[in-house]
């Protein structure tokens, strides 16, 4: 509470606050602007909170603003109380109504990437800070494709993903996970390889396209239409589960890949682009219901060699990538499995992080009556934020932790 408002980094509270702000109503008309907070000092001492059964606690007010989005008129802002949040003493102890207590902290599975070897194949775990878990699998007979998994739904091709995330096209696809070619005699090693070039016979017609996947039938065309001493054909160098994978994906597109994704997950429901956008944006892109957090992109860019900043929280396409790349590393150089149960995978959540988590519920549920208020009020010109915000829910839940 020493830093002014205006040097203060983007964690705890800031961080809340900056996450849940601006509230806009329905119509996107009107917006609830955050602008600062401040910290008063305790109205009681210590002692005198254990002597009167009162809990210690320190009152904090947040610097609101009601904003026309249309007009772009602001209105004057507003200090308005948030709640008593109460105060550490030196022995790390709360005082509530008079009784001193603790809060433990407690020893979680950290945010991050798991890797783990099953038989032949190769599966990849990626637990974000909050959100959808994401499950990524090679399978182990050469007859299946690599599949992902969101939030423990239905399968989906890998390259599905890839291509919602900003893929274009199967060739990007090849490009990114580096995948170069080879020239290969006609010999049964061929079968469930990927054609990297088309082919035609002597009268011109195709017998196989670039891109194809080449099975028992194409490559019976291929003995016996083309002639040469030493027949060949250009293949991609990659493992046939990815082949397969690409094959079984028939979207040209990022925007048909979403849709496809969400026929698959939200079957009963019209798959109009738009509701596929909102829909994907909600599973993997919206930093209110999607973040590896800190912690989860440290862990990823040390597991994976990458560099990307901090600050970018929300999963990448060179994220999937990068999995997908370490998960044909493991099974090409046999590479042991993560220990999942390792204290180095575990991580202490303390004090700041669960308190954070529970006042992150009482500030959603406080934008879900702020909205209403938006839609129920009729002239939202004459009135100020202070009418709008209702900070019981902040304290419900702020009871609820200390108990």
């Amino acid at each position: 509470d020493n830093v002014p408002p205006e040097e203060r980094k983007s964690q705890g509270l800031q961080d809340l606050l900056e996450e849940v702000f601006p509230i806009e109503s329905y119509d996107g008309n009107f917006a609830l602007e955050y602008v600062s907070y401040t910290i008063d000092k305790p109205k009681i001492s210590e002692e005198e909170a254990r002597q009167k059964d009162m809990t210690w606690a320190r009152p904090i007010k947040a610097v609101i603003r009601l904003a026309n989005t249309r007009t772009q008129v602001r209105k004057e802002a507003k200090e308005i109380f948030l709640g008593d949040f109460p105060v550490m003493t030196d022995r790390g102890t709360f005082i509530i109504n008079g009784t001193e207590r603790v809060v433990i902290n407690q020893l979680a599975r950290s945010a991050g990437i798991y890797f783990t070897r099953t038989g032949e194949g190769c599966s990849a775990k990626l637990i974000p800070d909050r959100g959808a878990w994401l499950d990524i699998a090679m399978p182990e007979s050469e007859k299946e494709v690599i599949t992902a998994n969101i939030d423990n739904r239905k399968k989906l091709p890998a390259t599905l993903l890839l291509k919602a995330l900003g893929a274009r096209n199967n060739e990007e696809i090849l490009e990114l996970l580096e995948i170069g070619t080879d020239s290969k005699p006609f010999t049964n090693e061929l079968k469930g390889s990927m054609s990297a070039e088309d082919v035609y016979d002597e009268d011109g017609n195709l017998i196989v396209a670039k891109g194809a996947l080449i099975d028992e039938e194409i490559l019976s065309k291929l003995y016996e239409h083309v002639n040469g001493e030493n027949p060949g054909i250009l293949v991609y160098e990659m493992d046939t589960g990815l082949a397969r994978t690409l094959d079984k994906d028939k979207t040209k597109s990022p925007d048909e890949a979403i849709q496809e994704i969400f026929k698959r997950l939200r079957p009963n429901e019209l798959a109009r682009i738009e509701n596929a956008r909102d829909y994907f944006r909600s599973l993997l892109q919206d930093p209110r219901r999607y973040t590896l957090g800190r912690v989860g992109r440290y862990k990823l860019n040390r597991r994976l060699n990458m560099d990307v900043p901090e600050e970018e929280k929300l999963l990448t396409l060179n994220d999937v990538v990068a999995i997908m790349k370490e998960m044909f590393a493991m099974c090409r150089e046999d590479k042991p499995s993560d220990d999942i149960d390792h204290l180095g995978n575990r991580r202490v959540r303390s004090i700041g992080e669960l308190l954070q988590n529970q006042v992150r519920v009482g500030l959603l549920r406080m934008e879900r009556i702020v909205r209403e208020r938006m839609t129920t009020i009729p002239n939202l010109d004459e009135v100020t934020g202070r009418e709008l915000i209702n900070v019981r829910p902040i304290a419900a839940c702020l009871r609820e932790f200390f108990g």
